[in-house]
C-alpha cells in the first residue's frame, strides 16, 4: 500500500508514542493489534467510508488487546460497534445545533469509548485526512476538540504513564 507523506508522518508518530511507552515501562505483550481487514470491517459497521492513517496505526497496535490503555477508555474493536455508535449519535443529539462542530455525523468514526458516557469521534467529512481532529462527545452534550488523532493518542499515553507511575509507587511503598 502506497502512503502519502502525511500518512507516513501520522503512522510514525503513533509508533513513536508506543515505543516511548515501552521505554517508560509498559509491557509490549499487554497489547495486541488487529488487521486492516478487521479495521475496515469496524469502519463499515459504523458506516464510515474511510479510516485515517493515524487511527489505523493505533488500531494495528491496540485494537484487539489494549493493555494499560484501558485506563483512559476502550479502544478495542469489540467496543466500537454499531450499537455504540448509535449511542454516540444520541449524545450528538444533545449538542445544540448551533454548537455542532462538524459536518457529517452519519459517517463519523467512533475510535474510543469512555465508560459508555463519552466517546472520541472523527467527523465523517474528514476521514480521508491522515491525522484529523478528534471530538470528545459526552452524553450531556458537551463537546471538546483535540487537534489530531496523534495528539489524542499522546494524551492517552500520558494516562498510561501515570498508571505505570502509580504501580511503581505502590511497589516502592510496599517493599
Amino acid at each position: 500500500m502506497d502512503c502519502t507523506r502525511g500518512e507516513m508522518v501520522a503512522i510514525a508518530a503513533i509508533n513513536e508514542i508506543l515505543e516511548q511507552l515501552v521505554a517508560y515501562g509498559m509491557e509490549p505483550e499487554s497489547l495486541r493489534g488487529v488487521t486492516d481487514v478487521e479495521i475496515d470491517a469496524m469502519a463499515a459497521e459504523q458506516n464510515a467510508p474511510a479510516v485515517p492513517a493515524a487511527v489505523r496505526a493505533m488500531m494495528r497496535a491496540i485494537g484487539a488487546k489494549q493493555g494499560d490503555f484501558q485506563i483512559v477508555g476502550d479502544f478495542y474493536l469489540g467496543a466500537l460497534d454499531t450499537e455504540w455508535k448509535s449511542q454516540v449519535l444520541e449524545f450528538w443529539d444533545e449538542v445544540p445545533v448551533e454548537r455542532r462542530p462538524f459536518e457529517d455525523s452519519e459517517h463519523m468514526l467512533v475510535i474510543a469509548d469512555y465508560q459508555s458516557s463519552a466517546a472520541a469521534v472523527i467527523d465523517g467529512a474528514r476521514l480521508t485526512e491522515p491525522d484529523p481532529p478528534v471530538w470528545w462527545i459526552a452524553e450531556d452534550g458537551s463537546v471538546d476538540r483535540i487537534d489530531s488523532v496523534t495528539r489524542f493518542f499522546r494524551g492517552a499515553a500520558r494516562g498510561v504513564e501515570s498508571l505505570i507511575d502509580r504501580r511503581r509507587e505502590r511497589r516502592g511503598s510496599s517493599g
